[in-house]
């Protein structure tokens, strides 16, 4: 019995010019799909999972599966931002595996929650951030300040790993 794909070849040389372009366009979009799927999986993103996570541990988001990043709009340069402080905190925290990368985004991301929610001064007004997906991922840059603040002379040192190292991830946080 001939494959699936033996079939869809066969019977290619019978469809019509428009039945073609349908077939083309179809295959496009599957490509695509597949596409999308594999690059997802290759390159899992611990730090901006740590910060959906860290939004939906304070109520403020809940669509995680619903969630594409895009260079586009609300969120042009955020891979890059992502990009930069992952390689930093992994300079800063080197040698920890990716279950302790995931715990580490986790922390990361409630760092940076804690630090964008500490109210300051704006000509003798008090401010707050509200905290959101964008205003999270907009100053993701800000993440080794965060930590810095909470772990002191952590990142600098290359100790960061030591935050996470003995810890279980979902420890009553």
């Amino acid at each position: 019995m001939p494959s699936n794909f033996q079939q869809v070849i066969g019977l290619l040389s019978s469809l019509s010019r428009s039945e073609l372009d349908e077939v083309r366009k179809r295959a496009a979009f599957f490509l695509q799909h597949k596409a999308g799927q594999r690059a997802v999986v290759e390159q899992e993103d611990w730090l901006l999972e740590g910060v959906l996570t860290e939004l939906e541990r304070r109520g403020r988001y809940s669509n995680r599966g619903q969630f594409k990043l895009k260079n586009t709009g609300t969120f042009a340069g955020v891979s890059t931002k992502l990009a930069e402080v992952r390689r930093l905190l992994e300079k800063a925290a080197p040698n920890i595996s990716p279950s302790q990368k995931k715990y580490l985004g986790e922390v990361v991301a409630e760092e940076l929650a804690n630090y964008l929610s500490t109210p300051y001064l704006v000509d003798g007004k008090i401010v707050v951030r509200e905290l959101s997906i964008n205003s999270m991922l907009s100053n993701i840059h800000l993440a080794p300040e965060a930590i810095d603040r909470s772990f002191p002379g952590y990142m600098a040192a290359g100790m960061l790993g030591l935050v996470v190292r003995y810890q279980e991830p979902n420890n009553g946080r």
